[in-house]
């Protein structure tokens, strides 16, 4: 009964207050693609986003850089935040034709999209690309 009773709380009350989104980007010209961007919202606060970074280019990518810009109804930047993806923080590189998933906790009250954006990437044999 307990957990019908939850059930139904969680059915009238909470799922009709949350939502995830599927944005597609672009590829970068360095052929590393942000494919898929999903994010959850709760209670008008966008709680944490994730993104599909797929590996087009003919080498391994060891670490990389890119801004997440979070926007609000109207399109105003409300807040932006540079992460770093690399190997020495115990991530393992992105080998040809893979994607790796990144998934961040933000908590942004009234952001309604994320916008992902590479600034450098940096391969497995020392070369680079901004």
């Amino acid at each position: 009964m307990r957990n019908y009773i939850l059930t139904l709380w969680l059915a009238l009350f909470v799922f009709p207050l949350m939502h995830a989104r599927n944005t597609v980007i672009a590829q970068s010209k360095c052929k590393l693609e942000v494919s898929n961007i999903n994010d959850f919202q709760a209670f008008g606060t966008l709680v944490y986003y994730s993104a599909d970074f797929k590996n087009l280019s003919d080498k391994t990518i060891e670490s990389f850089e890119y801004t997440a810009v979070f926007k609000d109804q109207h399109g105003a930047e409300l807040k932006r935040i540079s992460e770093v993806y690399n190997e020495t923080g115990g991530s393992k590189p992105i080998a040809q034709g893979f994607t790796k998933t990144i998934r961040k906790t933000v908590n942004i009250k009234s952001a309604q999209t994320v916008e992902v954006k590479i600034d450098k990437i940096i391969f497995y044999d020392g070369s680079f690309c901004p």
